[in-house]
């Protein structure tokens, strides 16, 4: 006998004006929608920022920016390195343990600050205590092979300025020959910088900007020691401004090279910005 189901499904162009066909582009209602295809669906971010709560943007504070806590960073470690070894150091005629380590400790600590201070600024315990510890052998032995390339240097310079009538250290030549020769330890400290940031482009940003800070503070070295009297009081300020403009370099040389990164515009954070290398 025949039934209800045999009869033929008819469809009128009223029932088609009635269809709804629901909007695929503005994403699913729920937690996720299934496409035609069977794929399931779960919206855009450009759908989750839409429906995201206004956040009024916040004033960064100085003390999440790059060039300032790498700055800070470099101007301890150099005191720190200074302190430890200031005691034993010799002035003129004589060595002692304390002038051989006093530059190799200095960018030890300098490179252990500049690898701390940006997981402390994060917020990270662990990544700083992981960070520290691979950036002091790395400090160690790139310190001494740094220190010899740098007295190599600075011979050299000094050297050449002899035989152009440069014979002390308050001509502008010997400031000059210094920078050239220290910057070789900011190249050190951006150095270690990459490594333990694990990317080759920071570690690049980190020596351009170690070349110029270094160069920087090695120059203003000489003048420090003809204006303060006390020569440990000068060594004390000449490499605290070594470190600290060798950092800070570091810090705008990554700021203005950057090409991708998140910039924190509200909370604990607001103002710090996260360069992206990968």
């Amino acid at each position: 006998m025949p039934t209800d189901n045999d009869k033929p499904l008819k469809i009128t162009a009223d029932d088609l004006a009635r269809v709804i066909v629901p909007d695929v582009a503005a994403g699913p209602v729920g937690p996720a929608a299934t496409t035609a295809g069977g794929a399931k669906s779960y919206g855009t971010i450009s759908d989750a920022a839409d429906m995201a709560p206004a956040v009024a943007e916040q004033r960064g504070s100085i003390f999440l920016q790059g060039w300032f806590y790498l700055g800070a960073a470099g101007l301890l470690g150099a005191l720190l390195g200074w302190g430890l070894c200031e005691r034993s150091f010799v002035d003129g005629v004589g060595h002692t343990w304390g002038n051989l380590w006093m530059l190799p400790a200095i960018v030890t600590f300098m490179c252990i600050g500049y690898g701390v201070s940006e997981s402390a600024v994060e917020r990270s315990v662990r990544k700083a205590i992981l960070r520290g510890l691979l950036a002091l052998p790395l400090g160690v032995v790139l310190g001494f092979i740094f220190d010899v390339v740098a007295n190599l240097i600075y011979n050299i310079a000094v050297s050449i300025c002899a035989e152009a009538g440069a014979q002390s250290f308050r001509n502008p030549a010997i400031w000059i020959s210094r920078g050239i020769a220290w910057a070789v330890f900011g190249a050190a400290g951006g150095t270690v910088y990459g490594i333990v940031g694990q990317s080759m482009k920071k570690a690049k940003y980190g020596i351009i900007g170690g070349l110029i800070g270094a160069g920087i503070g090695g120059m203003i070295f000489d003048p420090i020691i003809m204006a303060v009297n006390r020569a440990s009081l000068s060594r004390a300020v000449g490499f605290a401004l070594f470190g600290a403009a060798t950092g800070a370099a570091m810090g705008w040389v990554e700021s203005a090279l950057k090409d991708r990164w998140l910039y924190v515009t509200s909370g604990p954070l607001a103002g710090k910005q996260f360069i992206l290398y990968k």
